[in-house]
Formats: C-alpha cells, structure tokens, sequence
C-alpha cells in the first residue's frame, strides 16, 4: 500500500520525502533517489534523520523546486521522444542512457544520503583501528594501553579529529598517531 501511494504521488509530480529505516531494502526504482535512513533505537541517529528531514521540507518549498522521481522521469522521456525535434529526440536517447549508466553505478540497498556516524560510532571505529595498528609493527616500538586509546578516542570523537585521524591511519602515518595517543594520554 505504501508503494501504491508513493506511485500516485510520483504521478500528481508532488514533493516527495523519502524516509526508511536503516537496513530497509529499497525498490530498485527508488535507488537513485535521496532517502533518509535512521535508527530509531540510537537518539544522535535520530535527531540527524530530524535535522535532514527539515533540510529537504525547506527544499521543497523554494519556488524553483522541482520534483524529480521515476515517473517525472519517464514522462520527460516520453515527451522528448515524441517529439519533432531531432535534438529533443536525442536528449530523450541520452537521458535512458544516463539512466542506465546510474542503474549500473547506485549502490543496491544502501544510503543514498551519507549517514553521518554517531559519536559512538567514532569511538567504536578509533578503538577499532588504533589498537589494530597498536598489535603491528609499528605498535611494538611505542607501548600503548587500551585505556589510552579509549580515552584518545573519546577525547577526539568529533567529527573532524575522527576523519583526521582515520586519514592519517589509512596513508600509513600509523606510527604518528600511535606516538600521539601515548603522547597525550599519560598513563
């Protein structure tokens, strides 16, 4: 029923806010279309659904806004097909074509809108990949104590020490940023 109504809506070319769960599989017609995945059972998870919901209400209520779904689509196509002009013919060509090629290049089944990682999440991950690069090579030269990474990873949870760490973890500067958790969290 949900589809049905979905479609009718696609049809009239009304603004149209997709929302799922995580983990929801989406119809392989809606794939390239922005959605809005949360988890209702983690509150940051929901509070940023919130905060994208309200983005994309605002969106649509600009007067150049407009809708964009597979039915719109398919009628633009139909339209330029029919058409007399041959460079509407081929605009109508290249636009199927696009559409393939995005078919091909949409990940199936995951977020179309990044899903930004909870504060928690962060922490999980630099747990995760500090005390994996702590156990190598380059751990062996600096002793580090999972009480340390826990608190570096708290204390570097935001956003932007997570991905400046994460970055640096993955160009291989491993061995700075061990020596940087040691260095800042005495033990």
């Amino acid at each position: 029923n949900a589809l049905y109504e979905l479609g009718i809506r696609h049809a009239a070319a009304k603004p149209t806010i997709h929302m799922a769960a995580n983990g929801t599989k989406l119809p392989f017609d809606n794939l390239g279309h922005r959605t809005i995945f949360f988890d209702l059972s983690d509150w940051a998870n929901v509070e940023n659904a919130k905060k994208h919901l309200k983005a994309q209400y605002e969106e649509t209520l600009s007067e150049t806004f407009k809708a964009s779904n597979p039915v719109v689509q398919a009628i633009s196509v139909q339209a330029f097909r029919a058409s007399p002009k041959p460079e509407d013919k081929m605009l109508a060509y290249m636009m199927e074509r696009l559409e393939v090629i995005e078919g091909k290049l949409t990940p199936r089944n995951t977020d179309i809108v990044p899903r930004p990682l909870t504060e928690s999440a962060r922490i999980e991950n630099l747990v995760g990949a500090i005390t994996n690069f702590s156990r190598g090579p380059a751990g062996k030269k600096i002793e580090i104590f999972p009480a340390q990474i826990k608190s570096y990873a708290q204390a570097n949870s935001n956003e932007a020490s997570y991905w400046r760490i994460m970055e640096s973890l993955k160009s291989g500067n491993c061995e700075a940023i061990l020596k940087e958790v040691s260095d800042k969290i005495p033990f």
